[in-house]
């Protein structure tokens, strides 16, 4: 039993340390609290030290590729400035809690104000490629409604379908072309802000692509519980296509 608790005792401390390096304030141990059966407080905190420094590269590291990983695209705008903007913000954020998605969401607050729509259309995007199957959209209870219900039906959007008003050339960054430097994306900046919708495609395939006339009349009618009978006529088709690209995944009826 003292073996199993000083074999806690030594993890424990193993682990404080280790989050102290991964947030730049590790500081050498108290001799008087160093755990069993270690025979010098200098030897093993340069040895203890060493580990810890190791992780805490290795922690970096990590959270270095997450967010290469989500920001592919608005990383290669940075251009020779991309990995000293990633030092700087791992220097001040650390990551003090277990939601990554956060973590990496609050890398957008640290660019330049025009590299931050850019990098919330990356973020959105690996959201909406990693967000859970939304309901299929059930044909046949559809189906079995009155003539009177259906007019009455009210449609559901996707809760990971996310919406962007912006100037930015946002399209490009959901296809595979090559990626855009700063440059080109400055050249390439629309006259009047637009609408851009952003989720999934095919199964997984995350995309951001402008909407028309058509897709925000819908959108617009949707949010506001509009019923389908109401629906703007030049909205019918783009319903029928957003049903089978499971954008549109259910319904409810109006009372």
């Amino acid at each position: 039993m003292d073996d199993a608790i000083t074999k806690a005792e030594d993890l424990a401390q193993w682990q404080a340390n280790f989050l102290c390096a991964a947030n730049g304030s590790l500081s050498k141990p108290n001799p008087l609290e160093e755990p069993a059966g270690f025979k010098s407080a200098a030897s093993i905190h340069s040895k203890q030290s060493a580990r810890v420094q190791l992780y805490s590269r290795n922690y970096s590291q990590g959270l270095s590729a997450w967010l290469a990983k989500t920001y592919p695209r608005t990383l290669v705008l940075l251009g020779a400035d991309r990995d000293n903007s990633i030092d700087q913000f791992l220097d001040h954020h650390k990551l003090t809690h277990d939601n990554l998605w956060q973590f990496e969401q609050s890398f957008i607050g640290h660019l330049d104000q025009k590299l931050q729509t850019f990098a919330r259309c990356e973020w959105l995007m690996s959201q909406a490629y990693y967000a859970a199957n939304p309901p299929v959209f059930d044909f046949n209870a559809f189906a079995n409604l009155s003539p009177q219900q259906q007019a009455q039906t009210i449609f559901k959007l996707d809760s990971n379908l996310y919406f962007l008003e912006s100037t930015a050339p946002l399209a490009a960054w959901s296809s595979d072309a090559d990626y855009w430097t700063l440059a080109e994306v400055n050249h390439q900046t629309l006259p009047q802000s637009q609408t851009w919708m952003i989720g999934r495609a095919d199964g997984r395939r995350a995309f951001c692509a402008q909407l028309d006339q058509a897709g925000l009349s819908l959108v617009a009618a949707i949010q506001a519980n509009t019923p389908m009978a109401q629906l703007p006529d030049i909205s019918n088709q783009t319903a029928l296509a957003w049903i089978e690209n499971g954008w549109i995944c259910g319904f409810q009826t109006s009372h």
